[in-house]
């Protein structure tokens, strides 16, 4: 298959979207046991596509999971999760069940952001209404690799004079 995410920087999170496309090519089914998506750690607010049949997210948060064997043919997942961010660094690891034989990584172009990963990557720019966004391509992870994307260089701000100021009024 292959994976395409889409990270959308907030304040403590990255707001996470992921699309997964399936071929199974062997004309065999695929045991709905076997496919288990784990997430990375502290995620929230996890959901799957309503369009998308055959999985779940787990109410913890922490696996999107198959309801039903995966069949012949091409199918997908779809769904969206917070990722907490460590101010200007967020760290997302997780253990693939699939073999990928593509990853694209799409996150908005800020000065001094930078991906560091375990798997060969090639970037480039992109503009898309006006915004600009670099374009991760990474190499193929196979089934039960770990995939590590470490972001590094994110804006965020100090949450210290913001802590400071309620203390203050609430005194």
């Amino acid at each position: 298959g292959d994976l395409t995410m889409i990270f959308e920087m907030d304040e403590n999170h990255l707001k996470t979207q992921e699309s997964w496309n399936f071929y199974n090519e062997s004309g065999k089914r695929i045991s709905a046991k076997s496919l288990v998506f784990p997430l990375p750690p502290d995620t929230r607010r996890i959901s799957v596509d309503e369009a998308v049949k055959g999985f779940k997210a787990a109410e913890d948060g922490s696996q999107i999971y198959a309801t039903a064997d995966l069949g012949p043919g091409q199918s997908g997942l779809s769904g969206a999760y917070l990722m907490p961010r460590e101010g200007s660094t967020a760290l997302h690891a997780r253990t693939i069940p699939v073999h990928l034989q593509g990853i694209r990584v799409i996150i908005e172009n800020v000065d001094g952001l930078k991906l560091e990963t375990n798997v060969s990557q090639e970037s480039r720019v992109r503009e898309l209404n006006g915004l600009e966004f670099i374009v991760y391509d990474l190499g193929a992870v196979k089934a039960g690799q770990t995939l590590s994307l470490k972001f590094t260089g994110l804006p965020g701000h100090k949450t210290w004079p913001r802590n400071v100021a309620v203390a203050l009024a609430l005194g």
